[in-house]
């Protein structure tokens, strides 16, 4: 089971614009802005837009600022985005897959 955050504030975003910000996991802690969850949840996975999909239109319209502290302030990186999925988990109901899939591959000699 991986760890969680101890205390976390997720509340839709009153900003206006487009413009957003994701400070990393760093010391057990998180801070993001105006942020899609779409956004949120490739981040959190460390992954590409395109390798996620699915999911009902408002992850990719509604905008959130979420702010996550957790118990040991030593955690880093990958197990801060791990804290961060269990959060879309509880919070958003989150579930995901992985699957296997063929990409195509492109000649790069051309």
């Amino acid at each position: 089971m991986s760890k969680k955050f101890e205390v976390a504030t997720v509340k839709r975003s009153d900003a206006e614009g487009k413009g957003g910000r994701l400070g990393p996991p760093g010391r057990g802690s998180i801070s993001i802005v105006n942020l899609p969850l779409r956004n949120i949840i490739i981040q959190s996975f460390r992954t590409q837009r395109t390798m996620v999909f699915g999911g009902p239109d408002w992850i990719g319209d509604e905008r959130y600022d979420i702010v996550g502290k957790g118990p040991d302030p030593t955690v880093g990186n990958p197990e801060g985005w791990g804290m961060m999925r269990s959060l879309c988990e509880d919070r958003f109901r989150l579930n995901y897959n992985f699957t296997n899939r063929r990409i195509p591959s492109c000649d790069l000699r051309s």
